[in-house]
């Protein structure tokens, strides 16, 4: 399914898909397919290998990859993609993966239910000068801030596509606009509602934190973009 959202192609017969295959061989590396990757263009040169299983594993190579390394620097890539394989790096990446996405949600749900249902917590809480509401106020407003720092996605997108000219499929466009409809809802709700997170501490202007977050994930984009426009300079060939 990957190979196909990322519009993967065989590679044709030839001088680098023959050294890949035999380097592939020598280690005893079984795999589907050797394919074209057309990541950036084709213009980074990078190889990768995903699949855990032979019957859907695939080697990608971009086409700077083919164009511009030399036969050795070919299989030493090579190699080091079929090492990710012989050390089970693949399993572990998803072990890791999934395992990061069950123990942030298990802890911010158990972050939310012991706000809104352990009294002897609101006892403490009340002794140091907070009460309900105000940390309850205060997780949501978290939340609020994770999504605004989505705003960095589409002003990425736009950067890089009149810096770099960067094409992008209509399942980019999709995923931005949800981002950018995120970001008005958390922000209307500000408007409409007037949330004041820390009314107990210090008067919130609930507006301007929405500003500050919006222009820190601005510059963030624009610090990715600035990193990889200076790298394009002195390094155009690499990755």
């Amino acid at each position: 399914m990957i190979q196909k959202f990322w519009r993967c192609k065989p590679l044709e017969a030839g001088n680098v898909r023959t050294r890949i295959e035999n380097v592939c061989r020598q280690a005893g590396m079984e795999y589907a397919n050797i394919l074209y990757w057309p990541i950036f263009g084709g213009r980074m040169i990078t190889a990768g290998v995903m699949g855990l299983v032979k019957k859907f594993r695939y080697i990608l190579v971009t086409g700077a990859f083919i164009r511009f390394l030399e036969p050795d620097e070919i299989d030493a890539v090579i190699a080091h993609e079929v090492g990710h394989i012989k050390k089970n790096h693949l399993l572990f990446y998803l072990v890791f993966f999934v395992g990061y996405m069950l123990v942030s949600y298990a802890t911010f749900d158990l972050l939310i239910y012991g706000v809104l249902y352990a009294e002897p917590l609101y006892g403490f809480i009340g002794r140091i000068g907070l009460n309900q509401t105000t940390l309850t106020s205060s997780i949501f407003s978290i939340a609020s801030v994770m999504l605004l720092d989505c705003v960095a996605i589409p002003i990425t997108m736009l950067l890089s596509y009149y810096i770099f000219r960067q094409q992008y499929s209509s399942k980019h466009y999709l995923g931005t606009s949800l981002c950018l409809f995120g970001v008005i809802c958390v922000m209307l709700s500000d408007v409409v509602t007037g949330r004041d997170t820390m009314e107990n501490v210090v008067q919130n202007d609930p507006i301007r934190g929405d500003f500050f977050t919006l222009v820190g994930s601005s510059l963030y984009a624009i610090s990715n973009i600035g990193q990889e426009y200076f790298m394009r300079i002195h390094t155009p060939q690499s990755q």
